[in-house]
């Protein structure tokens, strides 16, 4: 699959980008997204560079997103926890049916 010429604006640069066709839209809106993020930092601090900005920036997504990657992981604890607790019901109540069941010997009684 080839890829897509795309241009986003990032602090009023274009910036040309290759995206896979099925990534245009996503690319467009991290991209609009990061322009935001950079936006309201320089607001908040004129007095920084967009140097300064781009790295303080990119060190808050870093960390938003190691927060997420540890929700997600403590997300997949717990239904690989739900998950266990479900089968092994379910092995229960299959060993419990079994038994309810007439046996053989017991038919002929």
């Amino acid at each position: 699959m080839s890829s897509h010429s795309i241009r986003v604006n990032i602090l009023g640069r274009p910036y040309p980008l290759r995206a896979q066709p099925e990534h245009v839209v996503a690319t467009e809106k991290t991209a609009a997204e990061l322009d935001r993020r950079l936006r309201t930092f320089k607001e908040a601090h004129p007095e920084q560079s967009e140097l300064t900005g781009a790295i303080i920036t990119a060190l808050h997504l870093l960390g938003e997103n190691a927060a997420l990657r540890k929700r997600v992981k403590t997300i997949e604890g717990d239904y690989e926890e739900l998950f266990d607790e479900l089968t092994t019901s379910l092995d229960d109540l299959e060993a419990q049916l079994r038994e309810a069941q007439p046996r053989p010997a017991d038919e002929a009684a």
